[in-house]
């Protein structure tokens, strides 16, 4: 038998439509640009370049060991220091051996220095050190080829410690014009300034043995092309004291960074409004991410890479610590070999299902509090419970960005708001909270983010590529991201926010990370999203909520119905997932999408390919997930799998196959009159597959058909026009409530998945006289 399908994928194609319509949009876009570089910098008429020949300027010849002047200027030569005392225009030329140009301005206005085809190098300091200007501009004129070099080691009178920097300012600082200019910070940072620093043109190239590029206050680049190889940051906004400063602006032009440090590093806020920006940091993401967690329990739990029989023994001897059970039963579980056998053990015996719920709502279970299957307080297993950032695995025998070997392949922590200082203090007691801790680092302590923010990433347009060994996108606040394109290769998280991630258009694909895409709350409203996560693809978490395995009443206790309410009261506006449209795709061996709280979808494109272990499952949430519209499909494996709440507004389907099905073995779903509903060829095996959909109507009867071949055109396993030949199962069913549960037999209850639950989070399913 040969059937023909017509697709039924309007929100599917609504993605091509959202791409296609790019160029409609652009003018607003650059409107919203405008409008938010607007908020951070404004540029003076001296900002950009302009022609000198016409101004009467003073000119500064280098002669190698001398130098020499022409003009009105205030200029001063002290055997090899050339002081510009005097607002004006300066043009330099010629080489200058080891000498320095100081600006130290009597009067008001703008110090501006040409640099016109120059050399200076310097063994005792900054090549050029503006000590006190109203403003200073640094112009490279074209076709003009410019090298500064700074000293090893820094010579400073009585208690000075400035400069330290090869160029350095203690006022605004701009850099424009279209020559080139290459500087070499031997001794700290490339180029700095305490207040402002704009690039408004210009090649420059900085190699620094700290930081690239600091503009303490600001840091805006425009329509110029930087390229950074620093030991310390990249780019870097420093200002710590001032809420409103320390904020970087990269509005056009191109940015490519090499750095052992962070990437681009803002104390405030970075803003990406166009241009393009390609950072490497910590020498890259690993070759491989090893997930070393040991269990996908949800809810905060640690992940696995594997269940072996060393984690499942774990599992149970955890399990068992609290609970009253019998002796015999207790012999079972410790002679379980597999999940599967773990589970229909617990199917047996729901009073010991229902002492799991009551010790863990209690917090006396080991389980969660500190035992060998703890998660951390926030529910993201990449954050120890001291505050402290755990870094990204490497493989064993690989080294680290500072040279160091680690046997577990686990790089350095990064304690938090250090900023790469050194730093001493005393090591805090367990019950500690973070704002009493004090970080213990030491000299290899390195954070290796590409993008990294204390208070929002705003990116409205723009092409960022990043490769790096720890986030390649954090933010201590928010994410926002409406616009542009961003590349990702990450050994840790490919975009994090410790508050909200929010995604409202733009081209997303983190091609490598543990987790991808992780926050307190996350909303994708719009936009093009690719992950492949080691762990969680997508990963909500929230400090209060706890386990998401033991949240329900169990048999009707009030006690412990109570807890659970004020779990829930507490954690409303935390721990929220909310996916009003766009397209989603997550290839994740950890949880496709986790949330600690809740999960509501209502509208959009969800593909998750899910776990193959029987550890995590491709949907993993604490309390509920509502689905009001869209297409969402969900495979993996069958231990954790969940289905969506019966809440919910939209049918969905949960097939569970005998066996696990290898990757591409096609799965489809039509309606009686032959229509296609879904065509998918699943990239990874699978046992589960969830699908809802606006076509599952209710009362409606529909065919699931597995095993056949498809022809057509697919993007990501979803095809958009399919036909299907042959086939080895076809279940036949009718859709009369929200949440329909399949097998190879038929319509058939919600199976009970060890730690996974359905139906708003109850773990067991309804077959073990768990109230929900």
């Amino acid at each position: 038998m040969k059937i023909k399908f017509k697709a039924l994928l309007p929100i599917l194609l609504g993605s091509a439509l959202f791409i296609s319509g790019c160029n409609e949009s652009s003018t607003t876009n650059a409107a919203s640009s405008q409008d938010v570089i607007s908020e951070y910098v404004s540029y003076d008429s001296e900002d950009e370049y302009t022609s000198w020949e016409e101004e009467g300027v003073t000119f500064i010849n280098l002669n190698g060991t001398s130098a020499d002047f022409s003009g009105d200027g205030g200029v001063i030569l002290e055997e090899n220091q050339i002081l510009i005392r005097t607002t004006g225009t300066y043009v330099f030329e010629g080489t200058l051996d080891d000498g320095q140009i100081v600006v130290d301005a009597e009067d008001t206005g703008t110090v501006r220095l040409v640099l016109n085809g120059v050399t200076i190098n310097s063994s005792t300091s900054a090549p050029i050190y503006i000590k006190q200007a109203d403003k200073a501009v640094i112009s490279l004129e074209e076709y003009t080829v410019n090298t500064l070099t700074d000293a090893n080691e820094y010579r400073y009178d009585e208690q000075e410690t400035e400069p330290d920097a090869a160029i350095f300012s203690n006022d605004d600082l701009t850099i424009n014009g279209l020559g080139s200019l290459t500087v070499q910070g031997n001794y700290e940072d490339g180029i700095k300034s305490d207040d402002d620093l704009l690039f408004t043109g210009g090649q420059v190239h900085v190699v620094s043995a700290d930081e690239g590029i600091v503009g303490k206050d600001l840091l805006a680049v425009k329509e110029a092309n930087i390229t950074v190889e620093s030991v310390g940051d990249g780019l870097k906004a420093s200002n710590t004291e001032d809420e409103q400063k320390g904020n970087i602006v990269l509005e056009s032009g191109s940015v490519t960074i090499q750095s052992e440090g962070d990437g681009i590093q803002a104390e405030k806020t970075v803003v990406v409004a166009d241009g393009n920006y390609d950072i490497v940091t910590g020498g890259g993401s690993p070759e491989t991410i090893e997930n070393t967690d040991e269990f996908g329990m949800g809810g905060g739990m640690e992940r696995p890479g594997h269940m072996d029989e060393l984690d499942l023994s774990t599992m149970i001897d955890s399990m068992l610590e609290g609970v009253d059970i019998s002796d015999d039963i207790k012999e079972q579980l410790e002679s379980t070999e597999s999940m599967e056998e773990l589970q229909a053990i617990l199917e047996d015996y729901p009073e010991l299902q229902q002492q799991l719920e009551i010790f863990s709502i209690d917090g006396r279970q080991n389980m969660g509090q500190g035992g060998p299957m703890a998660g951390s307080a926030t529910g993201d297993s990449n954050d120890s419970t001291d505050g402290t950032e755990t870094m990204p695995q490497m493989p064993n025998g690989e080294e680290r960005p500072d040279g160091s070997e680690s046997s577990s392949g686990q790089p350095p922590e990064e304690a938090p708001e250090m900023n790469n200082e050194q730093s001493t203090g005393e090591e805090s007691s367990e019950n500690q909270t973070v704002e009493d801790e004090e970080a213990i680092t030491d000299d290899t302590t390195v954070s290796t983010k590409g993008v990294k923010a204390g208070t929002e990433i705003i990116v409205v347009g723009g092409t960022i590529q990043v490769d790096s060994f720890d986030d390649a996108v954090h933010s201590d606040g928010n994410v926002t991201i409406s616009g542009g394109q961003l590349i990702a290769n990450s050994g840790d998280d490919g975009i994090h926010a410790n508050t909200e991630a929010v995604i409202s258009g733009g081209d997303i694909t983190i091609e490598k990370s543990l987790e991808g895409l992780e926050g307190r709350n996350i909303t994708i409203s719009d936009g093009t999203i690719h992950i492949i996560a080691a762990d969680d693809g997508v990963n909500v978490n929230s400090e209060e909520v706890g386990f998401g395995m033991m949240h329900g009443n169990v048999n009707g206790d009030t006690a412990t119905g109570e807890a659970t309410e004020s779990i829930e009261t507490t954690t409303e506006n935390e721990g929220n997932l909310l996916i009003e449209g766009g397209y989603l795709y997550v290839n994740a061996d950890g949880d496709g999408l986790d949330s600690n709280n809740t999960m509501e979808m209502t509208g959009g494109t969800v593909i998750v390919y899910g776990p193959t272990n029987s550890g995590n499952g491709s949907l993993d949430y604490a309390n509920s997930f509502n689905v009001e519209g869209g297409m969402l499909i969900a495979v993996g494996s069958s231990g954790m799998a969940q289905g969506i709440s019966d809440s919910s507004s939209q049918n969905a389907i949960m097939m569970t196959f005998d066996e696990v099905q290898k990757a591409g073995t096609t799965i489809y779903v039509g309606d009686n009159d032959g229509q296609q509903i879904i065509a998918l060829e699943p990239e990874k095996e699978y046992q589960t597959v969830i699908i809802s959909s606006p076509e599952l109507k209710t009362d409606e009867s529909y065919t699931i058909r597995s095993g056949g071949a498809i022809s057509g055109e697919k993007i990501d396993g979803l095809y958009e026009e399919a036909t299907y030949k042959d086939g080895l199962i076809s279940v036949d069913f009718t859709l009369s409530k929200v949440m329909t549960y399949l097998n190879e037999s038929g319509i058939t209850e919600a199976s009970s998945g060890l730690m996974g639950g359905f139906d708003g989070g109850n773990p067991f399913g309804n077959n073990t006289g768990v109230n929900n």
